[in-house]
C-alpha cells in the first residue's frame, strides 16, 4: 500500500466529519474530497439536470456521488420511487478535491484546498498490524434451498424465451469481530476497505461516507474491476464509452484458454460493493 493510500485511510478512520469521498483508481490514481458545500439526495433521477447545470456553471468545483441500480431501473421502467437507507441519487459538490496521479492536482478553492491538504498530511493511521480481518463469517440472507429455487426459476424463464440473462444476486451479512465492534464506524469502514484493496486491487474502488439525514451513519465501499460507463466532458462534445460488464470473456482457441478465462471471471466476481452501518 502506498503512503498516500495510508494517509487517505487514516483521514477516513479519524471520522473527520463532512462527507469524505475517495474514488480509488488504484496505482495512485483517483479523487479525494472532504466537506462538501452542497449535497443533493433523492430517490429519482429528477435532480440530474439541476446538478449538471450547477457543474457547468462552476466546473472548477468537483462533484462526487453515486447512483443506485434501483433508481435507474425505476426511471427506465416507470416504476414508483422507493425510499431506503441509502438515497438512490446522492451527489455532493466539493469546494476542494484532490485529483490523484503522478502529479497530484488540487481543484476548486485555494483556501479549501490548503485545508484539505493539511488535514491529509496530519492524518496518522493507527497501527493495526496485530488485528485480523474486522468482520466475522459471511451469512447469506437467502437459504441454499431458496437460492437454488430461484436459479431453477431463471433457467425456466430462459428456456421459455422470456429472457436471455438474469443477474441473480443476494446480500450477505457479517458481524463485527472482537474489539472492532467498539471502534467508530469510520475506523471500521477504513479498516475493511484497506484490507479489501490490499487483497484484490481494482480500478473502480470507492470509500464514501453517506446516508445524511436517513438514520444512523452509513459508509459505502466499492471494489470493482468493472467500468459500466465512462463519460469525458470536452468542449468539442461529451464522449461516453462503455465496456463489457463482468461475466463476459471472448472464447479462447482451446479448452485451456476457456478454463483460464472462466477462472478470471470467478476471481473478478468476488469484488462487489459493500455497505457498512452500525
Amino acid at each position: 500500500m502506498t503512503d498516500l493510500a495510508r494517509q487517505i485511510l487514516a483521514l477516513a478512520a479519524s471520522d473527520p466529519g463532512g462527507a469524505l469521498a475517495w474514488l480509488d483508481g488504484g496505482e495512485g490514481r483517483g479523487w479525494l474530497g472532504l466537506e462538501p458545500d452542497l449535497s443533493i439526495e433523492a430517490d429519482s433521477l429528477a435532480p440530474l439536470a439541476e446538478i449538471e447545470a450547477l457543474w457547468r456553471a462552476e466546473p472548477q468545483f468537483v462533484w462526487i456521488g453515486h447512483l443506485s441500480y434501483e433508481v435507474g431501473t425505476q426511471a427506465l421502467l416507470g416504476r414508483p420511487q422507493r425510499t431506503g437507507r441509502l438515497a438512490g441519487l446522492c451527489m455532493r459538490r466539493y469546494r476542494a478535491a484532490l485529483e490523484l496521479g503522478p502529479t497530484p492536482r488540487m481543484h476548486g478553492s485555494a483556501g479549501a484546498g490548503a485545508r484539505l491538504q493539511a488535514r491529509l498530511e496530519a492524518a496518522v493511521l493507527e497501527d493495526m498490524a496485530d488485528q485480523t480481518w474486522p468482520l466475522g463469517p459471511l451469512r447469506a440472507r437467502l437459504s441454499a434451498e431458496v437460492y437454488r429455487a430461484k436459479v431453477r426459476s431463471v433457467q425456466a424463464l430462459i428456456t421459455a424465451g422470456e429472457t436471455y440473462q438474469v443477474n441473480l444476486t443476494q446480500a450477505f451479512d457479517a458481524p463485527w469481530a472482537g474489539a472492532w465492534a467498539g471502534r467508530s464506524l469510520a475506523a471500521r469502514a477504513a479498516a475493511v476497505y484497506g484490507a479489501i484493496r490490499e487483497a484484490t486491487p481494482a480500478t473502480m474502488g470507492a470509500l464514501l461516507a453517506g446516508a445524511e439525514g436517513r438514520g444512523a451513519p452509513l459508509w459505502v465501499l466499492s471494489n470493482s474491476p468493472e467500468t459500466l460507463l465512462a463519460v469525458e466532458f470536452a468542449e468539442g462534445g461529451d464522449l461516453a464509452r462503455s465496456w463489457p460488464i463482468k461475466g463476459t470473456r471472448p472464447r479462447g482457441v482451446g479448452p485451456e484458454r476457456d478454463a483460464a478465462a472462466a477462472a478470471e471471471i470467478g476471481r473478478a466476481s468476488c469484488r462487489e460493493r459493500v455497505s457498512l452501518n452500525v
